[in-house]
């Protein structure tokens, strides 16, 4: 049975994450210098080493959890490594496909679970780019790294990563949003974290819902033209700062 139905095959793109994310590093390595079906690797939230002799087009996008992993690894003509401040292994986003939410009491995380930054966007601006790319219509942008300081993420006075890509989410903070946790569950520690901020600090920050919305519509102006994000998680990011109550004296999470 033929699953395309008789439609020619012009490209091959090969992606996976997490555990995944090593087993296509392997194959990558070890398998694609035989047989060269692959037209491009999309690698996510892993950290295998890749061989660098090879000319299969990779863009590899890291959580915050992994920037220490392989962060040696140079841009170059074929490979790009895109690093997103504030988001962990296992974002809220797609926990909801599949989980409720959690709520309080129902984590075993030493802080509150799955940073709220959406990896997933910058995940489709990549893949975006990776079709662009293998086609040789166009190169992906060169992303900035995720700073360090004394071999520890570089971060601010609210506790969010310094550099990196920067979404919407990040640059306009309503929270602390980090790739880390801890707590004695098998894999707590891949949840990342999200504290909101306090009613007092999100007034200080934004002095009413306006001035919110319009710092939000700037980054995701932002985000577009480095192009990290897709015009649909655009339009979402903007509706949704639109929705809140971020900047009014009443506000919910």
């Amino acid at each position: 049975m033929d699953p395309l139905a008789g439609l020619p095959i012009e490209r091959v793109i090969a992606t996976g994450a997490s555990q995944s994310d090593i087993y296509l590093g392997y194959y990558h390595n070890l398998v694609h210098p035989s047989h060269a079906v692959v037209d491009g690797f999309l690698l996510v939230v892993g950290g295998w080493p890749l061989r660098t002799d090879l000319d299969v087009k990779v863009i590899r996008v890291q959580s915050e959890r992994e920037t220490a992993t392989q962060s040696a690894e140079q841009d170059s003509a074929v490979y790009r490594r895109w690093e997103v401040a504030g988001s962990s292994h296992v974002p809220a986003g797609p926990r909801r496909m599949y989980l409720p939410p959690a709520q309080p009491g129902e984590y075993t995380t030493d802080l509150p679970p799955y940073s709220r930054i959406p990896l997933h966007f910058v995940i489709n601006a990549a893949l975006d780019h990776l079709v662009s790319w293998v086609k040789g219509i166009s190169v992906p942008p060169v992303a900035p790294r995720i700073q360090y300081e004394g071999g520890v993420i570089a971060r601010d006075q609210y506790g969010n990563a310094i550099g990196g890509i920067r979404l919407p989410q990040h640059a306009v903070p309503t929270a602390t949003n980090t790739g880390f946790n801890s707590g004695p569950g098998q894999f707590d520690m891949l949840y990342g974290s999200y504290v909101p901020f306090s009613n007092e600090v999100l007034l200080s920050l934004y002095r009413n819902h306006g001035a919110y919305v319009s710092a939000v519509n700037h980054a995701t102006n932002q985000s577009l033209s480095d192009g990290f994000l897709l015009t649909v998680d655009a339009h979402e990011t903007r509706t949704k700062a639109a929705q809140s109550d971020y900047g009014k004296r009443s506000k919910t999470n």
